[in-house]
Formats: structure tokens, sequence, C-alpha cells
């Protein structure tokens, strides 16, 4: 069992705004384009791969 003094918590409160959030998940989905562009043709390389390595 650990310390009743180890144990610590911090609680914060973040009063987003609604525009803030819009701007928010905007950045967030131009950040995601590209990331799933890399990750799909990282995947695509690596079916290919497979494919070649086990003669599909």
């Amino acid at each position: 069992m650990q310390n009743e003094q180890d144990l610590r918590v911090i609680v914060t409160v973040n009063q987003m705004g609604f525009m803030s959030a819009v701007v928010f998940i905007l950045k967030w989905t131009f950040a995601l384009i590209p990331a799933l562009i890399i990750l799909s043709i990282l995947g695509s390389i690596l079916a290919i791969f497979i494919a070649i390595f086990l003669g599909f």
C-alpha cells in the first residue's frame, strides 16, 4: 500500500471558448491529413514487401 502522503491530485479547469475550440479542431484536422498520407504510403510499402516475399 502507498503512504497517504505519496498520493497527489491536481485538478485544473480549462474553459475554452467556442471559437478557440473550432480553431483547435481545425488545426488538429490539418495536422492529421499529412500524417494519414504518410501512414498510408508506409502501409502500401509494407504490403508490397509482404506480397513480394510471400509470393502473392
